[in-house]
């Protein structure tokens, strides 16, 4: 048990702790929801701060893959082009995705897979949709940086009357960003 004047400084009941989060829309797009969740919190030993896309499917209720609507190939191609991916490739001829994704590193940032769940549609340009995927910080030193990677992929029929309708409703990214 703790002595009344510290157990204070030790649990919730304290002003000198905090955890503050906001989230802003991104994208609209058919059933999936893009937004940007930035958060900070702090009163303890390392106190904290970042930002990170995030994209639901609201008909299913779960976390959208970029895998889940795109081809891999199309993909790991466009990946593969962008000038900050290959930057951070410590082999500079993957296969694959998967062993781009085994051979990505920056120190400050968090690289890995689950990136694809951290997206937003940004813009439609011909047959392509331009894609943000946002990429947190990737150590405690590093706390609040954020990167951005942008990519084009070939639009699946699935998802082609969506965008339209969010580009007239002016529901993607690069309309309802305000950052």
């Amino acid at each position: 048990f703790l002595h009344p004047k510290l157990y204070k400084y030790y649990t919730n009941d304290c002003d000198l702790y905090f955890n503050k989060q906001k989230n802003d829309l991104l994208s609209i797009v058919g059933p999936y929801i893009s937004y940007k969740n930035e958060y900070s919190c702090g009163g303890g030993a390392h106190p904290s701060y970042g930002k990170k896309y995030i994209t639901y499917n609201i008909e299913t209720n779960n976390e959208v893959n970029l895998l889940d609507i795109f081809k891999q190939s199309d993909l790991f191609e466009a990946l593969l082009i962008d000038p900050f991916i290959q930057q951070h490739l410590s082999k500079k001829d993957p296969k694959d995705l998967h062993e781009l994704f085994d051979h990505l590193y920056f120190e400050d940032l968090d690289f890995g897979k689950h990136m694809l769940k951290q997206f937003a549609f940004h813009h439609i340009k011909n047959d392509m949709v331009a894609i943000r995927i946002g990429i947190s910080h990737g150590n405690e030193l590093a706390r609040g940086n954020f990167s951005q990677i942008g990519i084009y992929l070939p639009i699946p029929d699935q998802l082609n009357n969506f965008l339209i309708k969010a580009e007239n409703e002016k529901t993607l990214m690069k309309d309802m960003d305000k950052n």
